[in-house]
């Protein structure tokens, strides 16, 4: 057979990651698809590809190195990052991980200098963080900023800041819920807020109830239209497909809204062939709803369309880091609740810990492709402004930043640019 260099990649490869020899991927080769070159040959086209020994070992070490960093500043423990590269099929023993951690500069005890952890401190309490305590700020300053503060030093820096609200929240006693679930994906339960309707922002969530896993959160201009809602049901699905290869629960429980006509299905549809007492139709639990809904008022549609164009942005970001911090931050021993204590991501991701297992169930590809190419493969869909739109809103707000010396709208500017473009496009109208 004609040597391809083409096609070389793609069957060399599988043999690479074998952790065969070369003489061994010759002999395949020559057997398997008739191809014989030389030893050398062999070893020129690997680096050519960059399939050599030595670059696969540095794509390996490089790969271990970022997973210690995402987990390490995640705040995780040694030995539970060392769960997470199990895994993932890779092995270290803890005097490794340590290695690598000191490689890597990576240490919790960090000589941060005071006068900069103020500033942040401060920066935070000052926008929309400024509910946050003692823990919650530690864990905001571990994941947003790398920083490694110590309690009692957080502690000294807000009750300097802010004393009053330190006496409130010690004040404050949070009532929780009851929960009895068995495990990870036995119920996701899912739901929408809809008090800031008035102005435009549609909040919808799913969260595990065992290990108490934020599945999704979004903002959007509306929660009313199931394709929009099956498509965050979807999009999680196939986010999941990292770790779990696919994967939806064994229940999900939801209100009766109209938004959940194509949802409740296609969690039936996908749970129909599976043996347990709860497959088929009994995969779809209705509750009652939060009451979250609020009140609905006329709104300005030019004071709407600045409020979405402005304030948007920064709520998926807002929501976004919410979600990452919930999901990684620790929550208390509750001995009414039957759930685990600990980090919410731990314990979806690693059940293995509290001695129970993961309850949901692969999805066959195909069905999901069929559904998602169906009713989801709208690129526009959940989208508030055409093209067109969007490109005029943008060059106004880019002259807007200009005039007022930003360069992008931030947390601190966004009220200003609201009211200069919400202005401008008054006087457009009149």
């Amino acid at each position: 057979m004609v040597f391809q260099r083409n096609n070389f990649k793609n069957i060399v490869e599988p043999y690479i990651y074998q952790n065969l020899n070369y003489k061994q991927i010759l002999e395949k080769l020559q057997s398997y698809h008739n191809i014989k070159i030389s030893r050398r040959q062999l070893i020129t086209e690997l680096q050519l590809l960059g399939l050599s020994k030595k670059q696969i070992k540095e794509a390996k070490l490089q790969k271990i190195e970022q997973i210690i960093k995402f987990h390490f500043y995640k705040g995780k423990k040694d030995k539970i990052i060392l769960l997470y590269l199990q895994q993932m099929n890779i092995n270290l023993s803890l005097n490794s991980l340590k290695k690598f951690r000191r490689q890597l500069h990576l240490s919790r005890r960090q000589n941060y200098p005071d006068e900069k952890l103020v500033q942040i401190i401060l920066y935070e309490t000052q926008n929309s963080n400024k509910y946050y305590g003692i823990r919650a700020m530690q864990h905001r300053l571990k994941v947003a900023y790398q920083i490694f503060a110590s309690r009692q030093k957080v502690r000294q820096i807000l009750h300097e800041i802010d004393p009053e609200a330190m006496k409130l929240r010690r004040q404050k006693k949070l009532k929780r819920r009851i929960m009895h679930v068995q495990g990870p994906n036995f119920v996701w339960s899912t739901d929408g807020y809809d008090k800031l309707r008035h102005w435009g922002f549609y909040i919808h969530g799913c969260i595990d109830a065992y290990s108490r896993y934020i599945i999704w959160l979004y903002v959007g201009t509306t929660n009313k239209r199931s394709q929009l809602i099956l498509k965050y049901y979807l999009d999680a699905i196939k986010e999941l497909k990292v770790v779990f290869l696919g994967i939806i629960p064994r229940v999900t429980r939801a209100d009766l809204g109209v938004e959940y006509t194509l949802m409740a299905p296609v969690q039936m549809f996908f749970r129909e062939n599976h043996n347990d007492v709860r497959a088929g139709s009994l995969s779809w639990r209705y509750g009652s709803s939060t009451k979250a809904a609020g009140e609905w008022n006329y709104f300005d549609y030019i004071d709407r369309e600045c409020l979405i164009f402005v304030f948007m942005p920064l709520l998926i970001q807002e929501l976004s880091e919410f979600r990452l911090e919930w999901n990684t931050h620790r929550i208390r021993y509750d001995a009414k609740s039957r759930c685990p204590s600990g980090c919410p991501d731990d314990n979806y991701f690693l059940p293995e810990l509290n001695h129970t297992r993961n309850f949901g169930f692969s999805v066959n590809i195909e069905d999901y492709t069929y559904i998602y190419e169906k009713f989801c493969d709208d690129p526009s869909l959940g989208e508030y402004f055409t093209v067109q739109r969007k490109s005029e809103l943008d060059g106004i707000v880019k002259n807007i930043l200009y005039n007022i010396g930003d360069s992008k709208i931030d947390i601190t500017n966004a009220r200003q640019v609201y009211y200069i473009l919400r202005t401008y496009l008054h006087k457009l109208s009149v």
